[in-house]
């Protein structure tokens, strides 16, 4: 996703991540993880929940820029999104089959 390529220091490369709103706010931690535990590594999680208030869809960016340079960004033009639905809600992609009288006659011979 991310490569340096550079003969000088510019900085560690941070990666940000948030929601494609007008403020850029905060993903929610509730249902994601923005895991920075390994220096380098930017690992963006989706994480399992049965809160049913937090289904809906949620677009999402990032921007990339080296810590020494920070006023030189790079963000992602469109978001990706990443949908959590209810389980229970009626399947919208499953169409019911129209049922019609029919008679079956099963004999031996």
């Amino acid at each position: 996703m991310i490569t340096k390529a550079t003969a000088v220091n510019c900085g560690a490369l941070t990666v940000e991540f948030f929601n494609d709103d007008a403020g850029k706010t905060s993903l929610d931690t509730v249902i994601f993880l923005d895991d920075r535990t390994t220096p380098g590594s930017f690992k963006l999680s989706s994480l399992y929940t049965e809160l049913v208030e937090k289904k809906g869809a949620y677009p999402i960016k990032y921007r990339v820029y080296h810590t020494l340079y920070s006023t030189n960004v790079v963000t992602l033009t469109d978001p990706f999104i990443i949908t959590i639905i209810d389980p229970c809600d009626k399947p919208v992609s499953v169409t019911p089959s129209t049922l019609s009288a029919q008679e079956y006659t099963i004999t031996q011979t």
